[in-house]
């Protein structure tokens, strides 16, 4: 991190005998900001649409229902909240709150369930804008193991001023990816 050196030039003028002894002290306005803060800026609000899902009872049919997300800063942990709260078939409202934490070169995430649900490990495979005006877009992957059957989970995430979509999609062992879930959400007021 670059800092910007308007102390010592004040000191110079005022006391040049002091300039060796306070040369090292960085002055603490920085002029960076981490590959992160967009992402996080671009996110955080209210945020209504819907949640498209594969119909558990026919794979070949997707079933879509409102939802409403709220993404609220958790700046103790360095992360984002997202509490979303859906409206199921039959009227029934699930609620949902996951956690978000990418890290500041976006090489890295972790994202899960905070509400029982184990916190994943993603590796960034993707973070780009086309141009300068096009969306961001977020790809992350990971391994799912263990005692379920060996499979690739990405999850990608598209920011553009005022409208987030989020697409999970899995690929078992050999296959293809094939669509799980995709948010499509506009930003509330």
């Amino acid at each position: 991190m670059r800092s910007i050196p308007i102390r010592l030039l004040a000191l110079t003028l005022v006391a040049p005998v002091g300039i060796y002894a306070l040369a090292s002290i960085p002055s603490r306005v920085a002029t960076t900001t981490e590959r992160r803060d967009p992402v996080y800026a671009g996110m955080v609000g209210q945020w209504s649409g819907t949640v498209e899902v594969r119909d558990q009872c026919d794979s070949t049919r997707r079933v879509k229902r409102s939802t409403r997300v709220r993404v609220s800063a958790l700046p103790e942990f360095d992360a984002l909240e997202m509490q979303f709260t859906t409206r199921e078939e039959a009227g029934q409202v699930v609620n949902d709150t996951d956690r978000l934490q990418l890290d500041k070169a976006l090489t890295a995430a972790r994202w899960g369930g905070v509400d029982g649900l184990e916190i994943q490990h993603y590796a960034v495979t993707v973070a780009d804008s086309l141009m300068a005006t096009s969306p961001f877009r977020l790809v992350l992957e990971r391994e799912r193991g263990g005692e379920d059957i060996p499979a690739t989970i990405r999850e990608t995430l598209t920011i553009a001023p005022g409208e987030i979509r989020i697409v999970q999609e899995r690929r078992m062992y050999g296959g293809e990816f094939e669509f799980q879930r995709e948010y499509v959400l506009k930003r509330v007021g």
